[in-house]
């Protein structure tokens, strides 16, 4: 451990010249802000002290506690065409189920399990369940929403 030793107490010079400093061209400063944003800078500003007016403070930083301990589990299928299972609470990612992958000129779900070539395969219950989706055509949107739904009907989460 290493203590500092120094020889003033409370701020530096330097910084109490440079609050100064500030604080003497507020005004200029708030001008070229609002120039600068086209107006914005202020807007913000006023903005965020009529909200402070309205909402009492809370100690979690005006977000709602989050609970870990019981996740609200959803399908979601990712833009690199990942299906996975995520904690809405959380965005946390719980299980791996597949990939959209491209066979044959078509997308399809592809079940994460050794047979597919996955290193980590799923659990065994889960994949008994969603075993007749593997193979699934995903091209369009319908079709993607179609397994979505599927694999959250299957998993007893619709």
């Amino acid at each position: 451990m290493i203590t500092i030793i120094s020889k003033s107490d409370g701020p530096r010079r330097d910084d109490v010249a440079a609050k100064r400093f500030i604080e003497q061209n507020r005004s200029t400063i708030t001008r070229l802000a609002d120039h600068l944003t086209q107006g914005a800078y202020s807007a913000n500003r006023a903005a965020e002290q009529a909200r402070a007016l309205v909402e009492p403070p809370s100690a979690g930083g005006g977000r709602a506690p989050v609970s870990i301990d019981n996740p609200v589990p959803y399908v979601k299928l990712s833009p690199n065409g990942r299906v996975l299972l995520v904690d809405l609470n959380t965005a946390r990612q719980l299980e791996f189920l597949g990939e959209v992958r491209r066979r044959d000129g078509r997308s399809v779900f592809v079940l994460a399990s050794a047979a597919n070539g996955f290193i980590s395969a799923l659990d065994e219950d889960i994949a008994a369940r969603l075993a007749d989706l593997d193979g699934m055509l995903t091209e369009g949107r319908e079709c993607s929403e179609a397994l979505k739904h599927e694999i959250a009907r299957k998993l007893g989460l619709a």
